[in-house]
């Protein structure tokens, strides 16, 4: 039941939450000239704008006045939307919201700074902005890397002892040596001759 009271209360304040930030009139709506907006675009219209879905969550907690976490908000959505509407909307919008932390962590960096600690925190919240566009748009924001994505390991000693194996198999077999073999003849000297 309770679960049930939370939906509702939750789809109402995200409509009249999406109607304000899409300026739907209420008049329009009421007259049916005008559609509401869909909650989803609500949603990530917000994400687009550089908002968590934790921080979403914790803003309807206080109008709503009543515990609301992340997981009971994207079970809400997935279970309205479908999971796979959704899990698409969400990709969509946080890979739209990499340009806007890329350009917010500029901004973080340009604000004067008058000690340490502040350009400490400056640091540390760009930073953050940066990883998140890293990780939303990995294309345009994550590490470039050049050829492909190897990773080779060399054991020398286990290639020498290859190598010595291979040789050892390639070997001419041993022939018959004579035991006594015939001795060299000194040089002749130029003058002898």
């Amino acid at each position: 039941m309770a679960g049930k009271r939370l939906a509702i209360d939750l789809a109402d304040l995200l409509q009249r939450r999406a109607n304000d930030y899409f300026e739907r009139d209420a008049v329009d709506l009421a007259i049916g000239t005008d559609q509401p907006a869909a909650l989803l675009d609500y949603v990530t219209a917000r994400v687009e704008s550089g908002t968590t879905l934790k921080q979403l969550a914790t803003a309807l907690q206080q109008s709503l006045q009543r515990e609301l976490t992340y997981h009971q908000l994207t079970h809400f959505l997935r279970s309205r939307y479908g999971q796979d509407r959704y899990d698409n909307a969400l990709a969509l919008a946080r890979l739209r919201a990499s340009h806007w932390m890329a350009e917010d962590a500029l901004d973080v960096v340009d604000k004067p700074a008058y000690d340490s600690v502040t350009v400490q925190q400056a640091r540390g919240k760009a930073s953050q902005r940066n990883w998140l566009a890293s990780r939303y748009n990995p294309e345009q924001y994550g590490q470039q890397r050049t050829g492909a994505n190897v990773s080779v390991q060399l054991n020398v000693s286990t290639l020498h002892l290859e190598a010595l194996q291979r040789a050892d198999s390639q070997a001419l077999p041993a022939t018959d040596v004579p035991a006594s073999l015939p001795q060299a003849q000194a040089p002749q000297r130029l003058s002898d001759t």
